[in-house]
C-alpha cells in the first residue's frame, strides 16, 4: 500500500472519529466495531492484494474476534500467496471511484471495487480495464460473503458499493 492510501485510510478513520462528538456510554465500543468495518472493507483487502508481507500493529494476545476474522480470512490471504506473483494495478480511477485487478494463477482475476467517496455508488469493471479477453462469460466469487454468485457475467462486472467500503471478488472464465 503507498503513503497516499494510508493517508486516505487516515482520513477515513479522522472523519468517522470526528463524527462522534459529545460520546455517550456505549459510544466507544460501537465506533471501534465502526472502525473495524472500515479496515475491513477497504484497508485489509488492498494490503492483502498487493503481495505485501502481513504485519499487525498490536498485541495479538488482545486482538478482538472481529479483527481476527478480518486478518484470517483463508480465501483473501490465499490472493496474497499465489504462485503467479504478479502485482495489482489500478485499472481505473474516477473520482472517488477505483477499480484495481491482478491476474492470478488458473486464469482467475481479483478484483476491487473501491468507493471512497461519501455516497454509495455503483462500480463497474470492464474486462477490457482488467486483461479479461472481451467476449468471455465469467464467474465472480465474494470473497467477504464466501460464496460463488449465481449470475454468470459478460463484459464487465458491475456492483454498488458502499461509501468507504470495497468489493472483493476473484473472477474466474467460465467459457
Amino acid at each position: 500500500m503507498h503513503s497516499c492510501e494510508f493517508a486516505a485510510l487516515q482520513d477515513e478513520l479522522l472523519l468517522h472519529f470526528q463524527s462522534f462528538s459529545g460520546e455517550r456510554e456505549g459510544d466507544e465500543r460501537r465506533r471501534n466495531s465502526d472502525v473495524s468495518e472500515i479496515l475491513k472493507n477497504t484497508t485489509f483487502p488492498r494490503i492483502r492484494f498487493t503481495s505485501a508481507p502481513l504485519l499487525l500493529g498490536c498485541d495479538i494476545r488482545n486482538i478482538t474476534k472481529e479483527t481476527m476474522e478480518i486478518v484470517a480470512t483463508k480465501e483473501v490471504i490465499a490472493i496474497n500467496q499465489d504462485p503467479h506473483g504478479v502485482q495489482v494495478k489500478k485499472a481505473r480511477m474516477e473520482g472517488d471511484i477505483q477499480v484495481w485487478a491482478r491476474p492470478l494463477s488458473g486464469y482467475r482475476v481479483v478484483l476491487l471495487l473501491l468507493n471512497r467517496g461519501r455516497t454509495r455508488s455503483p462500480i463497474t469493471a470492464f474486462w477490457d480495464d482488467i486483461d479479461i479477453h472481451a467476449n468471455s462469460i465469467v464467474e465472480a466469487r465474494d470473497l467477504w460473503k464466501y460464496q460463488t454468485l449465481k449470475q454468470k457475467f459478460v463484459v464487465n462486472l458491475t456492483a454498488t458499493v458502499d461509501s468507504h467500503a470495497c468489493k472483493l471478488y476473484v473472477l474466474k472464465p467460465v467459457a
